[in-house]
């Protein structure tokens, strides 16, 4: 098992998912998921400790595990051995006052936010992990289809930086004019990480 941390929230206008990337301590491997824009936007709310009601829910879930004397030890991510297909399940690892462990089940996107609000260590099985390459450091900063992304394809996009800009703009003011502040926090970031590029 490794400790991963929340490394970056990135927008793909492609598949308008966004792509929200953890790293291991050591910088050497990372784990990737996909999530529609309002777990991304609790998920990222969460990070930087940001009061919504839109995580009121989590902060009730956590008010009631102190109220019950149980604290969160850890998240961990691991294989789903019961189905046999490979596939990853999230467990909340839950610890008692007398320092025994329970172990109870969470959705991906809850789990990450609980351990984001709780502070808490989250762990992944090292098979799910990949190697960082320089093709991938590359790909975080490209308009990339999720798809693409998971059959190891990388999009070739031919629109320009500027182009890019300014599709971002347009989505920016009409996020801005609807009132989807959180989503034009998100477009705004990645407009300044495409102008550095």
């Amino acid at each position: 098992m490794k400790i991963i941390e929340l490394y970056k929230v990135i927008f793909c206008s492609v598949s308008k998912k966004y792509k929200i990337i953890f790293r291991t301590l050591e910088n050497d491997k990372q784990f990737t998921l996909y999530f529609e824009s309002q777990y991304a936007k609790n998920i990222a709310m969460a990070s930087e400790n940001i009061m919504s009601i839109s995580l009121s829910q989590y902060e009730l879930f956590i008010n009631l595990l102190d109220e019950l004397k149980l604290k969160i030890d850890k998240i961990v991510f691991k294989e789903n051995k019961s189905n046999g297909n490979g596939s990853m399940n999230c467990f909340l690892k839950i610890r008692n006052s007398n320092n025994e462990f329970m172990e109870m089940y969470s959705f991906i996107g809850d789990g990450i936010i609980i351990a984001l609000k709780t502070f808490s260590n989250i762990y992944i099985q090292e098979k799910f992990l990949e190697k960082t390459s320089d093709v991938n450091n590359k790909e975080f900063f490209n308009d990339v289809d999720s798809n693409k992304i998971f059959n190891k394809e990388i999009l070739n996009n031919k629109e320009t930086t500027k182009e890019k800009v300014y599709r971002l703009k347009s989505a920016l003011n009409e996020s801005i004019n609807n009132e989807n502040y959180e989503a034009a926090a998100f477009i705004r970031d990645r407009i300044r990480e495409l102008k550095k590029s």
